[in-house]
């Protein structure tokens, strides 16, 4: 499906265990616990940082430890949120504990169904997930994608966690790479554009601040534009850029320098890089 998906209430779910409180494994465990209204959801985190855990326990009421074991024993859901190459050390110290009940979501990017299945034990039921930076401010995109052995209860479970987020798709697995580049990467090459616009206005004599100001809601207000009308981009690029208009100028320094290639051929070389990963793994 590529529509969105509908959010289930958090009652599918009794415990939520999160691995690895990075940026992401917070953002989710910070999401679950502002949109618990069910005291009986319990969730708990692990990570190797103590200072993590403790800002996450006193500051949030989150139960943490330093022990994924713990972590596992503790929960019917587990998020993996580490780095694909420390996934496979972290999944074979837990092969033992990671039983049928368990539903394993990993958002290791690149790492496939078959390597989850033969780390974790073959046991877990398995789906996978590739969030972006925004789910920090509970505006990110996450793509799931469900294994062979999930159910759509557990696709239900995925879409509860990670809408908590942001926005949510499913895809096939083989299109995660893909996903991996577009929205993945995806926002480092926004904030690269809000850069460089930013910059450009500075050089034209607008205040720094106030520039970037202008970029921050122009790139918002354009993304809006884009979500709530029916019409495509180019047609949206149609009504700024009247004939005979400043912008036109603009657009034909992008068709001068071929832009839209370079574009294209970035989000082509961010997936091939995506797709070695899991070769280093």
């Amino acid at each position: 499906m590529t529509a969105g998906l509908r959010t289930p209430n958090l009652k599918f779910m009794e415990s939520v265990g999160i691995i690895g409180a990075g940026k992401i494994g917070r953002a989710i465990a910070l999401g679950l616990r502002a949109n618990n209204t069910a005291t009986e959801l319990k969730i708990i985190c692990s990570d190797h940082q103590a200072t993590t855990l403790s800002e996450l326990q006193k500051e949030k009421g989150i139960r943490c430890t330093e022990s994924n074991a713990e972590v596992v024993e503790a929960s019917s859901v587990i998020v993996l949120c580490v780095k694909p190459y420390q996934a496979k050390s972290v999944l074979s110290e837990l092969r033992n504990h990671l039983k049928s009940h368990h539903l394993l979501i990993s958002v290791c990017a690149s790492i496939t169904f078959d390597q989850l299945n033969e780390w974790s034990g073959g046991q877990a039921r398995l789906m996978r997930a590739m969030p972006n930076l925004p789910v920090v401010v509970n505006h990110g995109v996450s793509v799931l994608c469900s294994g062979s052995r999930s159910t759509s209860a557990d696709a239900k479970r995925a879409l509860k966690i990670f809408s908590t987020v942001g926005h949510v798709l499913e895809l096939e697995e083989k299109h995660l790479d893909s996903v991996t580049a577009l929205s993945g990467s995806g926002p480092a090459f926004m904030f690269f554009f809000i850069e460089a616009l930013s910059e450009a206005g500075a050089r034209l004599g607008i205040p720094k601040e106030k520039a970037y100001e202008l970029v921050f809601h122009t790139m918002r207000g354009s993304a809006e534009l884009c979500l709530e009308k029916t019409m495509d981009p180019g047609e949206l690029i149609q009504q700024v850029a009247t004939p005979g208009g400043c912008t036109l100028e603009g657009l034909k320094v992008f068709d001068q320098m071929n832009v839209r290639k370079i574009l294209i051929q970035t989000i082509e070389a961010t997936a091939k890089r995506a797709s070695q990963l899991r070769l280093e793994a």
